[in-house]
């Protein structure tokens, strides 16, 4: 993973890397075999921790077909585009 931020500033947690992988990509749409190769984790433990973050809100659920889904962030949701928000800004901090 390019850098981690959140894990830095909350603490290391699958869910907290998945949503940061999310928001170092922000238009991508990932399936749970990529996301678990992205971040070099279980697809097992993936599977667990996706359903979690689309119930919450950071994440929505898209389906390519009737058995087969996708993930991309929730920018819908207020609370994700502010903490995308801050992302944004730790992040330049960070590279400055």
């Amino acid at each position: 993973m390019k850098q981690e931020i959140l894990s830095r500033i909350f603490g290391k947690s699958l869910r907290i890397s998945i949503l940061e992988l999310f928001l170092n990509n922000e238009g991508e749409i990932l399936n749970m075999n990529e996301i678990s190769r992205r971040l070099s984790k279980n697809p097992g433990s993936i599977y667990r921790a996706l359903p979690e973050l689309v119930k919450e809100g950071f994440l929505e659920e898209v389906k390519i077909s009737e058995s087969r889904s996708a993930y991309r962030l929730n920018l819908g949701n207020p609370i994700v585009r502010e903490l995308l928000d801050f992302y944004r800004k730790i992040r330049a901090i960070i590279n400055t």
